[in-house]
């Protein structure tokens, strides 16, 4: 990689760790491009060097703390549903962490049909199980019937819920506790007609 591309990519990190540590003081909807760009201390024509628009960005945050998630959650010793508890539990965290407000911003965003960030972390998420789930299939832990589709879907629609839930009550309900509830008690049930009896 030449200095060119570095230097490239050294800016474009640094507007991304601009928005994350914008999204973390401000929530979603409280700073613009010029923030951005501000915040990273680069020209603000640079910003549209890497992104169309800041929704965008807010993608490329979202896919930078999912992968090494997806990494570790993957790669972990332990069974199909403590990697699946893993995955889930540290994901409503990086939402739980980025606070209430930013949570609340996020979901009006996806009520929005033009804006796909929200949809987009959703697929990403989907995706993650649907890979957990498939390693399970293959290592034989899941009975190659599992219907890996359905699963994902019920797990994702309980995942989602949860965050939707905690942003409705303004955090009254705690996110964290729900996903520790559904994990502990429900992940078994969803899978238990699959697994390998040892």
């Amino acid at each position: 990689m030449g200095k060119r591309q570095e230097a490239a990519l050294e800016t474009q990190q640094k507007l991304i760790d601009a928005a994350r540590t914008l999204i973390l003081e401000r929530g979603f909807n409280n700073f613009n491009v010029s923030d951005i760009t501000e915040k990273a201390g680069v020209a603000k024509g640079s910003f549209y060097t890497y992104f169309e628009h800041k929704e965008d960005i807010i993608d490329a945050v979202t896919h930078q703390n999912i992968y090494p998630l997806r990494e570790a959650s993957l790669s972990m010793e332990g069974c199909v549903t403590e990697k699946l508890s893993h995955y889930l539990y540290e994901a409503m965290s990086q939402i739980v962490e980025y606070g209430l407000v930013s949570a609340q911003n996020w979901m009006q965003l996806g009520m929005n049909p033009g804006n796909v960030c929200v949809l987009n972390k959703m697929h990403l998420d989907m995706k993650v199980v649907e890979e957990i789930l498939q390693s399970a299939v293959k290592t034989g832990e899941l009975a190659i019937n599992t219907p890996i589709s359905s699963i994902q879907h019920c797990i994702i629609a309980e995942f989602y819920g949860i965050v939707v839930t905690w942003c409705i009550s303004n955090g009254s309900v705690s996110a964290i506790e729900r996903m520790n509830y559904f994990n502990k008690n429900h992940l078994n049930q969803l899978l238990s007609d699959f697994q390998k009896q040892s």
